[in-house]
């Protein structure tokens, strides 16, 4: 894979984030071994999130579930139309970073914005978080119990590669797909430069440790990526984030997250089989502008794309914006997805 576009501010960033997060674990491990030996109670971040109500639905939408291969899958449904727009969350979020971007969508189409098997409201645990796996159960939601045969798929990061690997696995169910920052796996994206880019990729990779370490301290922990992964001055709202954090105060859920970055591996050898057999459909990139070279910022999208997908693949960089692209700048979701479902 090319050098991911980044910035000198954003590695330092990164890099500090690194440093932050491991002096912040570091802290709450002392704190509960200190608490062993003094009796005296540590901070429980969760206790109060785990009593908040979950964010209300949109106006004219409505929270549903409905149970897959054992699995509780929690969706929010709205709007009216032929056309139909699934929404797919990516980490550390749920079904209500689309929250802005629903009711326009919902002018002329049914939309369903769903959390992850495992992740949000969702219920039971797959038996992998592979994003082939979590593609099968949303398939299943969509196509099987909904009646929705044909559909276009949204997603963003972790959501956008169970949404590619929707429109992969399940072609005849797809009619376009948008992939909103995120770093698809396949044969064209090396890992092991992504892990030494991207901190939390090797850290989440670990077995067991980021439960252990986080458990507790969601707030803090989580609230690293809301506030340096966005473009200053834009932030993710405090209604936002307490909804972010109730969903992860539950370890299973803390624990899905996590597992979405141990089985990349198993997504590259996935996304690598459709080098043979390339997806055929209308696809389109969103990502954050990162660098002064625009066009060649594009090729380097479209060549982790290309060796999987035909497309035709168009590639669009977002404007003030960091990596929480439908809460950081949703006219311009909604603009350039009414351009690209509607005929």
């Amino acid at each position: 894979m090319r050098p991911l576009f980044l910035p000198i501010r954003s590695f330092v960033v990164l890099i500090a984030g690194f440093v932050l997060a491991v002096s912040t674990l570091s802290s709450s491990v002392s704190r509960v071994e200190a608490s062993a030996t003094s009796g005296v109670a540590v901070s429980d971040e969760c206790t109060g999130p785990l009593q908040t109500a979950p964010a209300a639905a949109p106006t004219g939408f409505s929270h549903r579930s409905a149970v897959v291969d054992r699995v509780q899958l929690h969706y929010v449904i709205g709007g009216h139309g032929d056309q139909v727009v699934v929404l797919l969350h990516g980490w550390p979020e749920n079904w209500f970073e689309w929250a802005e971007i629903m009711p326009e969508l919902a002018r002329g189409h049914t939309v369903l914005a769903i959390d992850l098997p495992g992740l949000g409201d969702s219920q039971g645990t797959p038996p992998s978080y592979d994003k082939k796996t979590l593609a099968g159960y949303v398939h299943r939601l969509v196509a099987d119990t909904l009646g929705y045969r044909h559909v276009h798929l949204v997603g963003h990061d972790f959501g956008a590669g169970v949404a590619f690997a929707y429109a992969a696995f399940y072609r005849d169910s797809a009619t376009s797909l948008t992939m909103i920052d995120f770093p698809l796996a396949g044969p064209a994206t090396n890992e092991q430069q992504l892990r030494a880019l991207l901190w939390w990729f090797g850290f989440h990779d670990v077995a067991q440790l980021p439960e252990q370490l986080v458990n507790n301290r969601q707030r803090t922990y989580l609230s690293w990526f809301y506030d340096n992964l966005v473009l200053p001055p834009n932030r993710i709202e405090p209604e936002a984030v307490t909804e972010y954090v109730r969903t992860y105060c539950h370890p299973s859920v803390l624990h899905g997250g996590f597992e979405l970055y141990r089985t990349i591996a198993v997504d590259t050898s996935d996304n690598s089989t459709l080098t043979s057999n390339k997806l055929m459909l209308p696809i389109l990139v969103l990502s954050p502008a990162r660098s002064n070279d625009p066009d060649a910022e594009k090729q380097q999208l479209l060549s982790i794309i290309q060796p999987m997908a035909a497309g035709p693949i168009t590639v669009e960089l977002v404007p003030q914006s960091g990596h929480f692209v439908p809460e950081e700048n949703p006219e311009f979701v909604i603009t350039q997805l009414r351009l690209f479902i509607e005929p």
